[in-house]
């Protein structure tokens, strides 16, 4: 056997299946994402802002466009600590990576400044 046909996989060796007839069915990635639709959640930085309301996340209108965010948000701190609260859109924002949310809250659940959380909107009726 040629060496370089071992090396691009076109082996005829019995037993051994075409690896390249089963990659040419798999999509690339790029049309997965372009027929996903909207975007689901998104993950953002979590600042504190004394002005909000204690249950309240300030975010910014186009970020709430982007996930269809209205009026509940579900906040995701590391998997663990999860957080249903009114979602206030502020059409001042630019930042689209950033919330805003009261520190007093926060502080006492151990989620500092600056955390890194994934952001969604909430389908759960309680806060």
């Amino acid at each position: 056997m040629d060496s370089g046909e071992n090396r691009k996989g076109n082996s005829k060796e019995p037993g051994k299946p075409d690896l390249s007839k089963a990659l040419s069915i798999i999509p690339p990635a790029a049309s997965l994402k372009e027929s996903g639709g909207k975007q689901r959640e998104k993950r953002v930085k979590i600042s504190y802002d004394q002005d909000v309301g204690e249950n309240a996340v300030k975010v910014s209108k186009k970020l709430a466009d982007e996930l269809g965010i209205s009026n509940k948000i579900e906040i995701v701190v590391a998997g663990k600590k999860k957080f249903v609260m009114k979602a206030i859109i502020d059409e001042t924002i630019d930042e689209m990576n950033k919330v805003y949310v009261n520190p007093d809250i926060m502080k006492d659940e151990g989620v500092s400044d600056n955390s890194i959380a994934t952001i969604r909107p909430s389908t759960s009726s309680g806060a």
